[in-house]
């Protein structure tokens, strides 16, 4: 799957700042979910548009990424037990946060370079 993120750094945030959110939620979530096989985060550097973050998520089978989703929701409970500890991170992550959209894409393992 892949996720693409067009994120902005608002007035009072910065770029410091989205890093260690977007490690935080993996640290707590993403690195800890047996579900997902794999994972990479990668940002724009060229281009018309700098503001792109993609997000490719691997995952063993097509049930793995709805198992991986309902986990994904029990490590944020554990991740931030506090529930408006929780609600602050999301709303700090947000205010980053223009739109995304997510594809599901199906490898052509003989196009594969390895």
């Amino acid at each position: 799957m892949a996720t693409t993120w067009k994120l902005q750094v608002p007035e009072d945030g910065s770029n410091k700042q989205l890093k260690e959110l977007l490690k935080e939620f993996s640290e707590k979530t993403v690195f800890k979910n047996e579900k997902i096989i794999s994972e990479k985060v990668m940002y724009h550097i060229s281009g018309a548009d700098l503001r792109d973050v993609v997000v490719i998520t691997e995952y063993a089978n097509w049930n793995d990424i709805e198992a991986a989703n309902i986990k994904q929701e029990e490590l944020m409970e554990t991740g931030w037990p506090n529930e408006e500890e929780r609600a602050t991170f999301m709303k700090t992550f947000g205010k980053y946060v223009v739109t995304h959209s997510d594809e599901i894409f199906k490898e052509i393992p003989e196009l594969a370079k390895k």
